[in-house]
């Protein structure tokens, strides 16, 4: 049985390309970027399928986790089904628009919700992403890429709660620290990029592969509006997950 752990240092392993990864389940994780973000560079195919020997055949997108063990990415996943889903802890939250356009990544077709001052959003929810996994994988992180933007700057919009559906399992949400706001112009040309999570972070479950190939796993997300003038508008290109993964091939050498 795999425990969910948080690492508050990070090991650098001199004369390798590899590092391990350091997360924190209570903040936002990740920076701001134009359209190319670190986290979606992985390797594998648009259609689920991934190196199934991962272990041995590490690519350049494989990094070295805990006990030496080499952990590989998914793709950046897009889900298949994405709902409004009315809220139960809060009143008067705001229903999305469009949420077809949250899917994949194109910014001519964008969700969006209006919210003011102090409001909520209802959730963003998308589920049913097809993740397939060699039959001895070991899953050691989570990353979800959200690509927004405000419409204007008229005020201050923050994600409210990021987090992972996983039957039968509580998970650790993430949020955008006090400080720090969605951008109201566009990076390098495109939506601007903040990932939640890491390449080591359970976001607080035990986890395993089959939680993932289900299509009810998923990742939700709502948004507030903390200050400002009135209405503003958020915008959300893409909601995406990726998984990273270590495959069990040689469990001797490789074992949390």
């Amino acid at each position: 049985m795999r425990i969910a752990f948080v690492l508050s240092t990070c090991v650098s392993v001199v004369g390798a390309i590899f590092f391990l990864a350091c997360s924190d389940d209570n903040k936002a994780t990740g920076s701001d970027a134009g359209s190319s973000s670190s986290t979606s560079s992985s390797s594998g195919s648009s259609s689920g399928s991934i190196n199934t020997d991962c272990f041995h055949n590490a690519g350049p997108s494989a990094k070295r986790g805990r006990n030496g063990c080499i952990i590989c990415p998914t793709d950046m996943k897009s889900g298949r089904v994405v709902q409004n889903v009315a809220r139960t802890d809060v009143t008067g939250a705001a229903d999305w628009d469009n949420v077809n356009g949250a899917l994949v990544p194109d910014e001519n077709q964008v969700a969006s919700v209006t919210i003011t001052d102090g409001q909520e959003s209802a959730e963003l929810r998308i589920t049913d992403f097809g993740f397939q996994f060699p039959p001895k994988a070991d899953i050691w992180g989570i990353i979800v890429e959200l690509k927004r933007r405000t419409e204007t700057d008229a005020g201050n919009h923050q994600t409210a709660d990021v987090d992972v559906l996983i039957d039968g399992k509580k998970t650790t949400y993430k949020q955008d620290l006090a400080d720090f706001y969605w951008p109201h112009v566009l990076c390098d040309g495109g939506y601007c990029t903040h990932a939640y999570g890491q390449e080591v972070d359970t976001w607080g479950a035990d986890i395993f592969a089959p939680d993932f190939t289900k299509a009810s796993f998923g990742t939700k997300l709502t948004v507030r509006k903390s200050a400002g003038t009135g209405p503003l508008k958020a915008l959300v290109d893409s909601l995406r997950v990726q998984v990273w993964f270590a495959d069990n091939v040689d469990e001797k050498q490789c074992s949390r």
